[in-house]
């Protein structure tokens, strides 16, 4: 019973644990995306969706949509 009982806390613990890092790295990223455009061509270029959406609408907004920046 007692060994149930380590098991059973063990999980529990590890389980709060794990969505306790998940948490900081969203909020790590969501940080990062709100960073400005040098943070956002940085996880752009590791294949972040978000921030290439983000760049995009950032070339768009400042150079129009004809622009080669807002077509990349």
């Amino acid at each position: 019973m007692k060994l149930l009982l380590l098991v059973v806390s063990t999980r529990v613990v590890v389980l709060y644990l794990y969505e306790w890092h998940a948490s900081a790295r969203y909020a790590d990223r969501q940080a990062q995306l709100n960073g400005g455009v040098e943070a956002l061509q940085l996880l752009a270029e590791e294949g972040d969706v978000d921030a290439m959406n983000r760049l995009g609408m950032h070339a768009w907004d400042k150079h129009g949509a004809d622009s080669k920046e807002a077509a990349q």
